[in-house]
């Protein structure tokens, strides 16, 4: 099978490691620095489990090759830099990881994704995360087939390069996520993004690199925070930018952020039946998604189902009626976005 190489913040030459867990150091260009081979412990129903090293029994979900994790520097109890070698991925399908794993008589909660858990793994369709999840390493979802993301616990922090080289998402919803580097670099699908209410300009440049089908970025921010950075992503200043109603000049103004071409008013709603802006509002009634508008003025309406796959594009003038299958969907309409079930 194809091998391939990652490699983030580091250029380097590297040895495999001769057992799970050994620690090593090597040199990378004219310094010193220290390897860490991080292995599995055991297999449980299709699953690949690491035992961590922690006070209570606690499972990281693997992938089936040895990770080698370069150590530049720690933030917190996260590397700063590492270094993959896989093969192509075990794991396909519709994958759901449990909250409890039992081992050799021992019950092991399961809470961390480690490195490149899933990297690579191209015949992967989701992934239903546990509640128990505390912990999503660096590259976990990389480069794998995922065509929706996965439910993320609230407030979570994302490492570097969590769903780079995902090329089915087309819709991404981080309304309560923090964005690491490289996020969602180079998935070529990806259409549309929400941000959390906090985030800033880096974490806008420090994302999205190579994202040839962006059209829009939603950012629930209504003053423009400071964008003292030295780092500029040309591509993306082709987006349209929506902001809060009435910040939009704020915008316009604001150094860095006026090198944005299209910023415009408009907000996400996350509520299943929602008023949103400029007189719209979306509801479900009978089993069919109504989307109004308060003037009757025509505007453009689009529904996603939750694989982020477009199922009806139409100009809606007035009041709109669309008739789908039960299920979950995203409805944009006009500059505003919500979800519905039916």
């Amino acid at each position: 099978m194809k091998k391939f190489l990652f490699l983030i913040m580091a250029v380097a030459t590297f040895a495999m490691a001769p057992k799970a867990g050994a620690q090593e150091y090597l040199w990378f260009g004219e310094e010193v620095h220290e390897v860490y081979y991080e292995d599995y412990d055991f297999i449980e129903n299709g699953i690949y489990y690491h035992i961590l090293d922690t006070d209570t029994p606690e499972v990281a979900v693997m992938n089936h090759r040895t990770i080698i994790v370069h150590v530049g520097a720690w933030v917190g109890e996260t590397p700063d830099a590492v270094l993959y070698e896989w093969t192509d991925g075990d794991y396909s399908g519709d994958l759901v990881i449990p909250e409890n794993v039992e081992h050799e008589g021992v019950k092991y909660e399961v809470t961390r994704i480690s490195y490149g858990a899933f990297v690579n793994c191209k015949d992967l369709n989701s992934v239903t995360l546990p509640s128990t999840i505390r912990d999503i390493r660096t590259s976990a979802f990389m480069a794998s087939g995922i065509s929706k993301l996965p439910n993320l616990p609230e407030g979570i922090e994302l490492n570097q390069a969590t769903f780079m080289l995902c090329e089915s998402l087309t819709f991404a919803d981080m309304s309560d996520i923090e964005l690491g580097a490289y996020c969602f670099d180079r998935c070529k699908s990806l259409e549309c993004v929400v941000l959390p209410t906090f985030a800033d300009f880096p974490t806008l440049m420090s994302n999205f690199h190579d994202c040839t089908s962006l059209k829009s970025i939603y950012l629930p921010v209504a003053v423009p925070t400071e964008s003292d950075y030295d780092y500029f992503n040309e591509a993306l200043f082709d987006v349209t930018l929506y902001v809060p109603e009435g910040s939009e000049e704020l915008y316009r103004n604001a150094e860095g952020w006026n090198r944005f071409k299209n910023i415009k008013a408009g907000t996400y709603a996350g509520t299943e039946t929602a008023e949103i802006a400029n007189g719209t509002a979306v509801r479900v009634e009978g089993g069919r998604i109504i989307v109004e508008s308060s003037d009757g003025a025509t505007m453009p309406v689009e529904v996603y189902n939750t694989a982020g796959q477009k199922v009806r594009s139409l100009n809606a003038g007035g009041a709109a009626e669309i008739a789908l299958p039960s299920g979950l969907y995203i409805v944009r309409a006009g500059t505003s976005v919500v979800k519905v079930a039916i």
